[in-house]
């Protein structure tokens, strides 16, 4: 495995930690405001990792088969296959999961997330399928991407789109004070560069690591200090801009400054089901707050639960697909 390879497995498993930590601090430990708005941004950040990792490997890709367009129906059919038959599987331990805490299974729920929309319509013990729906969305961004020689853009142009989307964000931050609203755009603005360029951004980052981590840690203090002294209910999209953004850059500094050679069996193999991981966590969180009242108890059935039915989903997933 090349050094890039256990870099990237690093990140993936560092972002899906700070995925898992944000729900356990919701979900299982609670602990007020402070505590909640720290978790949601904690949450944010992690996730736009796994936007912009997603990014960087598919414009990897275009750019090693010398930039041409990725053929449709075999790349839309493979990032399917990939999504689906685990979010299939999964889907039959949330319905009865849903069951045991609403007692509603709702027939419209159960349909929309089946066919990815899980956005429209989340199950309440797995809001954080939104996350498929925005991957099928980016995929089509990808694919999109990938018949459009972009790739000569400045960086400096996408710098500018993201200002002005920041600009148009606080303008209408009425309008845009929505995840559903102001995630996709952010997302096409952020994950442009990285996609075409990423890795002479990489390189630029490698060549400057000092001014990319004192970014790094600037952006995430600024973000972090916003979201603790700003509700969730208000300025989402200025929220998640901060938030999106320092992840980015994070992504970049950790990519570009990471030193480490040697690969780590744990770590690949954390890597290799963290899809699972993050399908099937919440709602064994939402069971385990709901039959527990101890929070390390609670904490230790979570995450134990958690692995072992993620390997399981993987190896079924395998199977299927």
């Amino acid at each position: 495995m090349s050094k890039e390879s256990t870099v990237l497995n690093v990140i993936r498993v560092s972002a899906m930690t700070g995925v898992l930590v944000d729900h356990f601090l919701v979900v299982i430990v609670g602990g007020g405001k402070y505590v909640e708005n720290f978790s949601l941004w904690l949450g944010a950040v992690s996730v736009s990792i796994f936007f912009v990792l997603s990014a960087y490997l598919f414009g990897q890709k275009w750019r090693k088969g010398d930039c041409k367009p990725f053929a449709a129906k075999e790349f839309m059919t493979r990032r399917m296959k990939r999504i689906y038959v685990p979010l299939w599987l999964t889907i039959l331990f949330i319905v009865p999961v849903q069951y045991l805490l609403t007692q509603e299974p709702d027939v419209t729920t159960i349909l929309l997330n089946i066919a990815g929309m899980c956005w429209l319509q989340p199950f309440q013990c797995a809001g954080h399928l939104w996350y498929i729906t925005m991957m099928v969305l980016l995929y089509g961004v990808f694919l999109f991407f990938s018949y459009v020689r972009a790739d000569k853009v400045p960086p400096a142009l996408w710098m500018a789109g993201l200002i002005g989307l920041a600009v148009v964000f606080a303008i209408k931050n009425d309008f845009f004070n929505s995840v559903s609203r102001s995630v996709p755009l952010l997302c096409v603005v952020l994950t442009g560069p990285i996609f075409f360029q990423g890795e002479e951004l990489v390189a630029y980052c490698r060549n400057h690591g000092r001014s990319i981590w004192s970014a790094s840690a600037l952006l995430l203090t600024l973000s972090m200090a916003f979201w603790l002294s700003n509700g969730y209910d208000h300025h989402k999209g200025m929220l998640l801009l901060s938030a999106y953004s320092a992840g980015a850059v994070l992504f970049l500094a950790i990519l570009a400054g990471a030193r480490t050679t040697r690969e780590s069996r744990l770590i690949g193999h954390l890597a290799e089901r963290s899809y699972e991981i993050y399908l099937i966590h919440l709602p064994i969180l939402e069971l385990a707050h709901k039959y527990t009242e101890n929070v390390i108890c609670g904490v230790m059935i979570g995450i134990v639960c958690t692995y072992l039915l993620a390997c399981a989903l993987q190896n079924v997933s395998k199977k299927d697909s």
